[in-house]
C-alpha cells in the first residue's frame, strides 16, 4: 500500500505492472482530523495491443495461409484479430 500526504490535488503513482488493477482513494486532514476515505476507483493497468509484424504468407493450391506472432497484449487479453485482404490493384 502507498500513501502520500500533501495538499496537492493529484498525485502519480509510478512503478504499476501492465495487466495488474489497483485500487485508489482519498481523503483529507485538516487540524480536526481526517474524513472518510472516498469510494474507491478501481483501475486495470492496460493500453492498446502493439502493432504486429507483418504476417508471412504460404500458398497451397488456391489457399493463402497466414501466419503471425502475437504482438504485446498492452495488459488486456487480445481477443481477436481483424485481417483485411484488397486486391493489388485497387
Amino acid at each position: 500500500m502507498k500513501s502520500a500526504n500533501n495538499l496537492a490535488l493529484s498525485f502519480v503513482d509510478t512503478g504499476l505492472v501492465s495487466g495488474s488493477y489497483y485500487k485508489f482513494r482519498v481523503r483529507s486532514r485538516n487540524e480536526f482530523g481526517y474524513s472518510d476515505y472516498s469510494n474507491e476507483l478501481e483501475l486495470l493497468i492496460a493500453f492498446v495491443p502493439t502493432r504486429p509484424v507483418p504476417p508471412t504468407t504460404s500458398v497451397i493450391a488456391d489457399n493463402v495461409i497466414l501466419t503471425w506472432t502475437a504482438p504485446f497484449y498492452g495488459g488486456s487479453p487480445i481477443t481477436s484479430y481483424l485481417i483485411t485482404i484488397r486486391q493489388s490493384n485497387n
